[in-house]
């Protein structure tokens, strides 16, 4: 058993998908494998139940068996939860209608394989297992998906790194590459996050060019260019090197930063509004 104490609130802009990702990072330096986890504290009180469920989804990321909450204030909002279908973004009625003229025959006869497949094609249903319960019922297991970030300007990713087709309102960073990189720019965005944090301005866009190229964009309105991967110099030493040098440069300048080009070998070259001299 390992317990995690959560103090005060999330800040305004920040998601339940922003504190899953800290907190796997902490577990996963903790060691937390096959471990169950237990949240209490504080914090708990501004987490709702979606916000709960978020973080119990995540076990596989940060390796515990379960990860489960106390009983408090927030509990009793859990059964209104369940009778819509115990899910934040699939309804009973979507399920329901996804399932209309697969369930047929007898309780040895009816497909599964026809009724899982049309739950999964729901777009926030990500994995769906059915199994037969005697006498007479369906079991329904279903895993909805925990968006990440936008996907350019139609679609969204999910923490696995995969691209499914759907909209939310939530304020997500956005990424974007060419088809067949949505998992790879998912874990680029994971490993420069990481890497920008000493700076406290979160990083709001990742694209991967045609040319497989790599440009930043942070909060503030900064934007970076780190070009393409080699084995002499790769992106990410390139980043780590101007994190490093940061306060020393860039964080002296009064002025608001605009573009830094990362590209060269031994500098970088930057370009800040109205600067004279």
């Amino acid at each position: 058993m390992v317990g995690v104490r959560l103090f005060g609130s999330l800040p305004t802009g920040t998601t339940a998908t922003d504190l899953v990702l800290t907190l796997t990072e902490k577990m996963r330096k903790h060691g937390v494998v096959n471990k169950f986890v237990e949240f209490t504290g504080d914090g708990l009180s501004s987490l709702t139940v979606q916000d709960r469920a978020t973080v119990s989804n995540m076990c596989p990321e940060y390796g515990a068996t379960a990860a489960y909450f106390p009983v408090d204030a927030q509990s009793p909002k859990y059964p209104e939860q369940t009778v819509r279908g115990a899910l934040v973004h699939t309804s009973a009625a979507q399920i329901e209608q996804a399932t209309r003229g697969r369930i047929v025959g007898n309780f040895f006869s009816v497909d599964l394989a026809a009724v899982r497949q049309g739950i999964e094609q729901l777009p926030w249903v990500r994995q769906v297992n059915v199994r037969r319960v005697w006498p007479d019922g369906l079991e329904v297991s279903i895993e909805e998906r925990v968006a990440l970030a936008h996907w350019g300007d139609d679609a969204l990713v999910d923490i696995h790194g995969e691209r499914f087709a759907a909209q939310t309102d939530a304020a997500l960073p956005m990424l974007a590459g060419p088809a067949g990189t949505e998992a790879e720019v998912t874990r680029r965005y994971r490993r420069f996050a990481a890497l920008l944090a000493p700076l406290g301005d979160p990083l709001e866009r990742v694209i991967l060019t045609p040319r497989f190229a790599w440009r930043l964009k942070l909060q503030s309105g900064l934007s970076l260019v780190l070009g393409r991967d080699t084995s002499e110099l790769p992106v990410e030493t390139r980043l780590a090197r101007f994190v490093a040098v940061y306060p020393q440069t860039l964080g002296k300048i009064p002025q608001r930063h605009e573009y830094v080009d990362l590209r060269y070998p031994n500098g970088f070259a930057l370009r800040v509004p109205d600067m004279k001299g």
